[in-house]
């Protein structure tokens, strides 16, 4: 398996039958992370999870129509190849554009350098099949396969920033099974954001994050620690840590990926909800306004123009 993949390699791959059209999008939906392909069927037929319709409305796009969107879907698992081709096909009809890159994974380029592995799981929906940064030892390395990987910010920049342009909203459904933190920063830091009008919604990891960032842990603790040393960094001492509490920034990396991704003009959107005064009657949406990063990156294209 090279050491980097080429995009072109990507947009010439034998299961891209449909072509993407720029000047047909009045909206791009990135399915990325698409298993057995339920969440396309439910956005083809306007039933997009709450975050996902959460991040429609922030992109201005809550009654989106798919004969005017062009979707995309990623899928490193080889078990959903043959149903995901058949999604694409029926599907196909009802959008502008479908494409859906089997066998294909999405990350930052760490997993672009190096290969990911998928160890698969039994049974004919894949449960249990999951990605890894290591190839795994002992019984499991006999189900384990390198993943064909696309870095995400080069994919949006090399491929789809040409066809679409700076002013159609891309809306982003991610589930990478923590390869999230590595591929949100490098988004965040790519530039891609003044080429793209992005909206993000994805599904963290937080169990997997020691994993993905295993090399860091200690430079995190040495932060953690020297910042906590200097109780006016904080100005009221809240920040100078007991020395069994030393994990804040591995525990705050989510609250500073978001921001960065705002700063980067990028909208991070989530589906938060509020529960009713003594647990009752269920969870109720809570009151969001997500035109701060859109009034973000106006002032970036500002200065850059």
């Amino acid at each position: 398996m090279p050491a980097v993949f080429a995009i072109a390699a990507v947009i010439t791959m034998p299961n891209r039958r449909a072509r993407a059209s720029g000047s047909s999008c009045e909206l791009v939906y990135l399915d990325v992370g698409s298993n057995i392909g339920d969440s396309l069927h439910a956005f083809a037929f306007h039933r997009p999870e709450a975050r996902l319709r959460e991040t429609l409305k922030a992109a201005g796009a809550a009654s989106y129509q798919t004969a005017t969107t062009c979707a995309f879907g990623f899928e490193p698992n080889p078990q959903h190849t043959a149903r995901l081709q058949a999604t694409q096909a029926r599907l196909g009809p009802k959008f502008a554009n479908l494409t859906v890159y089997t066998e294909t994974a999405v990350g930052g380029p760490e997993q672009v350098a190096a290969p990911m592995w998928l160890v698969l799981a039994g049974g004919s929906k894949g449960v249990g099949s999951h990605l890894t940064t290591t190839r795994p030892a002992g019984p499991a390395s006999g189900l384990a396969s390198p993943v064909h990987t696309v870095r995400l910010s080069s994919w949006l920049r090399d491929f789809l920033a040409p066809q679409v342009g700076p002013r159609v909203p891309v809306v982003m459904r991610v589930d990478v099974e923590g390869v999230e933190y590595d591929m949100l920063s490098d988004l965040a830091t790519s530039g891609v954001g003044r080429e793209l009008e992005l909206y993000l919604t994805l599904e963290w990891h937080r169990g997997s994050k020691e994993q993905f960032y295993a090399a860091e842990l200690s430079h995190m603790r040495m932060l953690d620690e020297r910042f906590a040393r200097y109780p006016n960094r904080c100005f009221d001492g809240s920040c100078n840590l007991t020395a069994g509490d030393r994990s804040v920034l591995m525990n705050s990396l989510e609250k500073t990926l978001a921001f960065m991704l705002h700063r980067a003009g990028i909208t991070y959107v989530d589906a938060y909800f509020d529960v009713p005064a003594g647990g009752k009657g269920g969870k109720t949406p809570s009151e969001q306004a997500w035109s701060r990063t859109r009034e973000r990156r106006a002032s970036l294209l500002d200065v850059s123009t």
